[in-house]
C-alpha cells in the first residue's frame, strides 16, 4: 500500500473509509483491550489513550483528506485543516516532494520539530545500517501528483 501510495497518492481518496481504517482499528482494539483492563479506573490515563488511539485509528482517513480537494471535503474537515488541527494538503505536499519532509499524517503539528532535529533521517540511517534497507526517499523520483486535481469549470 505505501509504495503504491507514493506512486499514485490520490488513490487513497478513492477508497471507502472502512477500507482506510480497518487494519488500524483492529490493532487499536487488540492493544486497548488489555490496557483497559489494567487502567480502567484511571480516567486521565484512559482519556489520553482514547485520544491517542483515535488519532492512530483515524490517521489514514485524515491522511486521505490531505490528498482530497477542498470542494469534495466536508466543510468541517476543511475548517479543521485550515486551523491546523488536521493535516492540510498544503502542509502534506512536503511529504511527496523532495526533500521528502512532513511525515506526520494526523495534523503535522510535530513535523517542524521532527524535521529540525532530523529524527526521520536518523531513523532511516539506523534502519539502513542495521538491515541494509535504503529508504525510498533516497532514490524515489519527484512525485508531482499530490492531490486529485479540481475539475475545471465548464
Amino acid at each position: 500500500m505505501a509504495l503504491g501510495h507514493h506512486k499514485w497518492p490520490w488513490k487513497i481518496t478513492k477508497r471507502q473509509v472502512a477500507n482506510n481504517l480497518h487494519l488500524l482499528a483492529g490493532g487499536v482494539t487488540f492493544t486497548m483491550l488489555p490496557i483497559n483492563l489494567i487502567y480502567h479506573h484511571q480516567p486521565v490515563v484512559m482519556g489520553f489513550l482514547g485520544v491517542a488511539s483515535g488519532c492512530v485509528m483515524f490517521s489514514q482517513q485524515f491522511h486521505a483528506w490531505a490528498h482530497g480537494t477542498k470542494s469534495k471535503l466536508p466543510p468541517i474537515v476543511v475548517a479543521l485543516q485550515d486551523a491546523g488541527v488536521l493535516l492540510s494538503p498544503s502542509h502534506h505536499v512536503g511529504h511527496h516532494t523532495p526533500p521528502y519532509k512532513n511525515y506526520c499524517i494526523v495534523s503535522g503539528v510535530w513535523d517542524r520539530f521532527l524535521d529540525k532535529h532530523m529524527v526521520y533521517e536518523a531513523l532511516e540511517m539506523a534502519v539502513f545500517h542495521k538491515f541494509g534497507l535504503r529508504p525510498r526517499s533516497w532514490s524515489e523520483p519527484d512525485n508531482d501528483c499530490m492531490v486529485e486535481a479540481e475539475a475545471s469549470p465548464p
